[in-house]
């Protein structure tokens, strides 16, 4: 008789908008998934309609610790800052992988670890193609603190507390409820702050989640690896614009350089220039054989264009 197909079992450490689209797609495989979220209304929703065991706690705290078993689970470190500034990405993403640390000494290995962080640590300017081999570099807090989180789970792979790590770098996620360029093209807006002349690198959410899965389906590496998950045809930013504009039928944007919004100035590095390379993802691809189903931004913007949904949040 063939062996009983044991399916993985999920241990998802944030739930907003990357881990709720995992938990969905999981549950539809028929993985078992636990979660954690602070966010009562998240909590109910993934009960009630997803049926998944849920603990309502800060990350960072211990109150969790002793709910969850790694042992026979991956675990999926996707928090988000939830506001708050740079105090928020220290509590959510140091102290919280600091806390997941502490868990496993207590509770055990887990079948495997993924942490999700960002392609905002490559510094690289003037249009370079960059991959896991370049330089990451800590000019900004934000990217000092999302590059000591991926030291800290690099720690926890060389102390035995779990056999292997993939430590994400998202390039910038889009999808449905998270279009903000098209909805301010859409509702008539030309003036952009900032340089439209830098590239965008960008990865569709529900592409996010293909990537994480197949890691966890078909990964055989051990040890603590990067791994950028990013479409891999970066676009410029005034590209991106003009496509849309064009596609909805809209005046072409006009950026401003001179001028700096609160989000344009949130992407500056240390010594003030806008970040700009061009982010490979050649090696999840090589290693799990994972393919973004929106190969470019107009495969993911056209979807978008034809959904229903209305509820757009920032995406860069």
């Amino acid at each position: 008789m063939p062996s009983e197909v044991v399916l993985p079992r999920l241990i998802l450490l944030g739930c907003g908008y990357l881990g709720r689209a995992l938990a969905v797609e999981a549950r539809h495989r028929g993985w078992t998934v636990e979660a954690l979220t602070r966010n009562p209304a998240k909590a109910r929703t993934l009960r009630e309609e997803l049926k998944v065991g849920v603990v309502e706690s800060d990350l960072a705290s211990n109150a969790w610790h002793s709910v969850f078993d790694p042992q026979g689970s991956w675990v999926i470190d996707c928090v988000s800052s939830g506001g708050g500034g740079i105090d928020g990405y220290r509590e959510s993403y140091r102290r919280g992988a600091e806390s997941i640390v502490r868990w496993m000494r207590q509770r055990g290995a887990p079948v495997g670890l993924i942490y999700t962080g960002s392609t905002s640590v490559y510094p690289q300017t003037e249009g370079v193609w960059v991959d896991e081999s370049s330089e990451a570099r800590a000019t900004t807090p934000l990217n000092e603190i999302l590059l000591q989180t991926e030291g800290i789970f690099r720690q926890a792979v060389a102390e035995g507390l779990v056999s292997r790590a993939a430590l994400l770098r998202l390039a910038g996620i889009y999808g449905p409820s998270r279009h903000y360029l098209i909805d301010r093209i859409r509702e008539g807006h030309r003036d952009f702050p900032g340089r439209g002349d830098y590239a965008l690198n960008l990865i569709h959410r529900d592409d996010a989640v293909s990537a994480i899965l197949s890691l966890i389906e078909r990964w055989q590496g051990v040890g603590a690896a990067i791994f950028n998950v990013a479409d891999g045809r970066p676009a410029s930013k005034e590209t991106i614009a003009q496509w849309t504009a064009d596609a909805l039928g809209k005046l072409p944007p006009i950026f401003h350089p001179g001028r700096a919004s609160e989000r344009s100035s949130r992407r500056l590095l240390a010594a003030g220039n806008v970040p700009d390379r061009r982010i490979r993802a050649d090696k999840l691809r090589k290693a799990t054989g994972w393919t973004p189903r929106y190969t470019d931004f107009r495969a993911g913007y056209q979807a978008l264009l034809h959904s229903k949904d209305d509820d757009g949040e920032p995406a860069f």
